[in-house]
């Protein structure tokens, strides 16, 4: 493991709008596009640009279906770090 590695992965994780849509996934399931943006709250363009950039760092797989992309995580590795990242405990911030 590389710090390289490690601050690659937080930055993915620490956006607000990226971690909204990782914990959504959190439950195994399959959610479109749409409905990860609108537990987000943003609009599909933004969606989009950011789900690009979950699958381009390994934390999210796509499968189409239809005329829909259908995202999960990764593995349970993903929602490992997400619970692990959960229980830290900040002070002073």
């Amino acid at each position: 493991m590389t710090t390289h590695h490690i601050s690659t992965v937080a930055h993915l994780i620490g956006e607000p709008v990226r971690s909204v849509m990782l914990i959504s996934l959190a439950d195994g399931g399959s959610w479109p596009a749409g409905a990860l943006a609108e537990a987000a709250g943003v609009i599909a363009q933004t969606a989009s640009a950011h789900l690009a950039k979950l699958l381009d760092g390994g934390l999210l797989t796509a499968q189409r279906q239809g005329r829909h992309r259908y995202y999960r995580l990764a593995g349970p590795h993903v929602v490992n770090a997400l619970e692990s990242l959960a229980g830290v405990r900040v002070i002073g911030v």
